[in-house]
This record gives structure tokens, C-alpha cells and sequence, in this order.
């Protein structure tokens, strides 16, 4: 005679929902050991069966148990692959700021709306309350001083700087806080400028790369870009994102860091190849592209985000790389088709 499941065991009047995911080459021997163990029990588990081309597949079960059997389960190591508690998920409940901006630049117009005609005002959400979106620009230095880069809420430069000490190659106590060629500043402004940006709440990490003619090697790169990978480290993946817009022949060590630090989960960006001239793998930066393919140099041949330019038709731009190692263009130009 088979008692009933809380005669036998009263703790069952405590059960828990449990998933429980099953090795594919045991499914039949644990259901029979299940059904002898607990026939009661069995007969109101719900099952799940996924395929996956290539795989055995995702088996698994939910089952209302008791936590002072979890064990028994647990010590069939050769059938079950793992064992918890089914919690309950909740919602993320992000508070976010809407704000917009009138008369604001055509690129940022451009971003927000699909399709043709434009109207002058770019409106975005900010989340609030989740700490800053730290940018690394990997470049000349940034212009603390610069007015695009105080904090939104502050409306004269000299109250605020959005700007924060960060690494400098050629000016180590600079710490990249100074921009003796401006192309730094340029790209940072676009990225996170209170008028030109888009992130207009982001913390400016400046990383200067390149000498103020614009110029490095492969291995002052590295160097910069090693800082970086540390520095976020510290700070946290989630929100951090590191540009790098300089070129240079396809160079598979500078290639092989970045594709590391893609692996590692830090977002990294490159611009799609720039460089009018490029002797000795001596690095410059862009002064319009070549209208070549962004396979051929590097960073944009890696794993990074390649992003080359459209213009105001919507048209890749003449002097915009292009190439299979491409991920977007600068306007999103691929979502619109």
C-alpha cells in the first residue's frame, strides 16, 4: 500500500517549487527513480523539452518539493544537472528622465527618427538613479574646460566638468585632461557633448593614445588601451564604453586585445578606417575616410563595433570604409531599410 506523500514524509506541507534540469542521456532512469521514489509527486510535474539544432537539447521539470529533500536530489549527480528554487522575478524598475533638445544638430535629429523629413528636436530618455555612463575616449586627451562638457544641470563650465582624470601616454601627469590636437575633444563632444552628444550625462574618461600630431604606434595603443581594460575592470562592464577612432594597417596583435576585451564584455567602438596616410605602423587619426575597406586596418578588422558614415540622404558617404568586418553606421543607417 502506498501512503499518501504527507503521511509519509509532513514536511511536504512545506514544499517549495523547484526546476530541475536533467542530463539528456538520463531522462528515462530518472523519471522511473522519480516514480518510485515519489509516485504521487510525479504525476503533477510539468515538463519542458527545448531543441537545439546541435544539441541534446534543454530538458528540465518543476516539481513542488520540500527543502529537506532537495539533497536526495542533488546526490544523483549522473542524472540531474542542476536543482533550485523556482523565484519569482520581478520587473526592473527603472526611473528614467525624459529631455529634449530644440534646434539641435541634423546627426542628432537623424538618430531618433526613421525616415525623412527631419524636424529640429532630438528628444531622449536618461535613466536616472543608475550612475553615470563612463566613455573612454582613446585619442589625443579631452578638454576639460571645453563648455560642451559641463554637467547638463550646470550652466556655467567653470561650476562643473563632466571630464575626470583618466591616462595619458605622452603626458602621464596630464593624465589626458588636456588636448594639445582637438580631434579628442571632436570625438568626445559627438559622443557625449551637452549640444552635440548624445549621452549628455556621461563621465568622460579621457585615454590619450596619440601625440599631438595625432600620431602613435601600435604599442602606445596597447599601452592605453591596457589602462582602460583595468580601469573598467574597477568600475564595472555594464556601463562603460571605450572609442577608439584612429586607424592603422590590420595589425593582428592590436586585433587580438580587442577581441579579448569584447570577450571580457567591454563594449568597444571603432571608427571604420580613416587614416588618408599611414607609414612605418605609425597610427593617425582621421581626417575623412578613405572610402576603402575597414578590413584591412585596424582596430575595425576586430571584433569591436565598426561604425562607418552616411550622409543626409541616407547614403553611405563617399569617404566612408566599408567592408565585411562592418557593424553599423554612424546613423544607424540599416535600421531605416
Amino acid at each position: 500500500m502506498i501512503l499518501p506523500l504527507l503521511v509519509l514524509f509532513p514536511a511536504w506541507l512545506a514544499a517549495q517549487p523547484h526546476l530541475v534540469q536533467l542530463n539528456p542521456n538520463s531522462i528515462e532512469r530518472h523519471y522511473q527513480w522519480l516514480a518510485e521514489r515519489f509516485p504521487v509527486a510525479i504525476e503533477t510535474i510539468e515538463r519542458f523539452q527545448i531543441n537545439f539544432t546541435g544539441s541534446d537539447g534543454f530538458h528540465a521539470y518543476r516539481l513542488s518539493i520540500p527543502d529537506a529533500l532537495v539533497t536526495l536530489f542533488e546526490a544523483r549527480t549522473d542524472e540531474i544537472i542542476a536543482i533550485q528554487p523556482d523565484n519569482k522575478l520581478k520587473m526592473l524598475q527603472v526611473q528614467v528622465q525624459q529631455r529634449t533638445q530644440t534646434d539641435a544638430p541634423w546627426h542628432l535629429n537623424r538618430i531618433v527618427q526613421r525616415r525623412l523629413p527631419l524636424h529640429s528636436d532630438f528628444t531622449a530618455l536618461y535613466i536616472r538613479d543608475s550612475g553615470p555612463m563612463r566613455l573612454y575616449v582613446v585619442d589625443t586627451g579631452v578638454n576639460m574646460n571645453h563648455v560642451e562638457f559641463a554637467n547638463a544641470s550646470v550652466d556655467n563650465v567653470c561650476q562643473s566638468t563632466r571630464v575626470v582624470p583618466g591616462y595619458s601616454t605622452f603626458q602621464p601627469d596630464q593624465k589626458g585632461m588636456n588636448d594639445p590636437n582637438g580631434h579628442g575633444t571632436l570625438v568626445a563632444s559627438v559622443a557625449a557633448g551637452l549640444q552635440y552628444g548624445v549621452a549628455k550625462d556621461a563621465q568622460i574618461i579621457p585615454v590619450q593614445a596619440l601625440d599631438h600630431n595625432g600620431d602613435a604606434r601600435v604599442s602606445d595603443i596597447i599601452r592605453a588601451l591596457a589602462w582602460t581594460i583595468e580601469d573598467i575592470r574597477r568600475f564595472g562592464r555594464s556601463r562603460s564604453v571605450v572609442n577608439m577612432s584612429f586607424g592603422a594597417p590590420r595589425s593582428r596583435t592590436l586585433n587580438n586585445l580587442v577581441d579579448q576585451a569584447v570577450a571580457e564584455g567591454i563594449m568597444m567602438v571603432a571608427a571604420a578606417g580613416n587614416a588618408h596616410f599611414i607609414v612605418n605602423y605609425v597610427i593617425y587619426i582621421y581626417s575623412g575616410n578613405e572610402g576603402t575597406s575597414a578590413c584591412l586596418e585596424s582596430p575595425s578588422s576586430s571584433s569591436a563595433i565598426a561604425v562607418g558614415a552616411t550622409d543626409r540622404k541616407d547614403s553611405v558617404a563617399s569617404f566612408s570604409n566599408t567592408g565585411l568586418s562592418f557593424c553599423l553606421y554612424s546613423l544607424l543607417r540599416e535600421q531605416l531599410d
